[in-house]
């Protein structure tokens, strides 16, 4: 096994190579992830919680861990939470405590079918029967949102952040979760729109050769038809569902910090997936930080500074407290 360095805004953490190893200097050099962690340092208050529900090989835990008192970092992967756990080890010192939990999140206690995406340890693993996926699957423990709680302890007022990133089984946690929260807590959604059409399909096709079939065709070329027909209203009626429940919060952001339309979101959804912010906590207007840039750079034209905002990378978004361009 292969170690390396890594440096991540200015935080070096000992990690594993090999298979993962793209993925780590990916997220170093700011093409991955980038995001995610300005939402990461909006929404963690120090001293709090946060639970990193799909935490794949620990990029994100290890990166929440700065700031929280404890990550509760929840894999069902055995391959990625092998990786995991010793990449929790390597990083010691790194802050709060990390504990890790081989478990998925769901509606429910018991056992289910974790169904692999290519192969275990590929990050894509997820409790929906999808018809892009291997066919294999292994059982996995689940656990209810409460149930979790409980056994680890943990009092809804200490959680700020719930990153849910479970490849399409947010559509089973998140009604199930969403009860049990503080008012306080924020969450970081990714919805994977797709996958949930990919179920749908695997069900209106139950052949595991003829759906998987279907799902290259649509994918070679780039034409859904029958996903389209059948799939996306279904997809569409079941996130209009969870967006109702989701009305618990406040506010709904992106990860650039822009206020997220409903109808924009469900549009989308069946064809890309998403990663929205849920929160009772305001951020900065992104409208407002954009002005400000235009006032302060008075030797460009408007016009043309108006055009390069839609397209130039920034330091920190508005979830951050430098707006400033690079």
């Amino acid at each position: 096994m292969e170690i390396i360095k890594v440096e991540i805004n200015g935080v070096v953490y000992t990690v594993t190579s090999g298979v993962y190893d793209p993925a780590w200097k990916s997220a170093a050099s700011g093409k991955w992830l980038k995001g995610t962690f300005a939402v990461f340092d909006r929404f963690i208050r120090p001293g709090n919680v946060v639970v990193d529900a799909g935490a794949a090989f620990g990029i994100l835990s290890l990166y929440a861990s700065r700031t929280a008192w404890a990550v509760h970092a929840v894999e069902p992967d055995r391959v990625n939470f092998a990786e995991l756990k010793v990449n929790v080890g390597l990083n010691p010192h790194g802050g709060g405590e990390i504990q890790c939990h081989n478990v998925a999140l769901a509606d429910g206690d018991g056992r289910k079918k974790l169904y692999s995406r290519s192969f275990l340890g590929d990050s894509s693993a997820g409790l929906l029967k999808r018809s892009g996926d291997s066919g294999d699957y292994e059982y996995v423990d689940v656990r209810g949102f409460g149930t979790f709680l409980l056994e680890n302890e943990i009092r809804p007022g200490e959680i700020s952040l719930i990153k849910v990133d479970i490849e399409g089984g947010e559509f089973r946690m998140i009604p199930d979760m969403l009860s049990k929260l503080d008012k306080n807590t924020s969450l970081h959604l990714s919805l994977h729109g797709p996958y949930l059409g990919e179920f749908y399909l695997r069900k209106l096709i139950p052949s595991n050769f003829f759906s998987k079939l279907i799902h290259r065709i649509e994918c070679k070329f780039r034409f859904p038809f029958l996903s389209k027909l059948f799939c996306y209203p279904l997809v569409r009626r079941k996130v209009a569902s969870m967006l109702d429940l989701l009305d618990c919060f406040k506010y709904c952001y992106d990860e650039k910090g822009f206020e997220v339309d409903r109808n924009a979101v469900l549009e989308e959804c069946p064809s890309r997936g998403m990663d929205l912010v849920f929160t009772n906590i305001k951020s900065m207007s992104l409208t407002l930080a954009n002005w400000l840039v235009i006032v302060i750079e008075t030797s460009a034209p408007i016009i043309k500074i108006s055009r390069e905002l839609s397209t130039r990378p920034y330091r920190f978004n508005s979830f951050g407290d430098n707006v400033m361009y690079v």
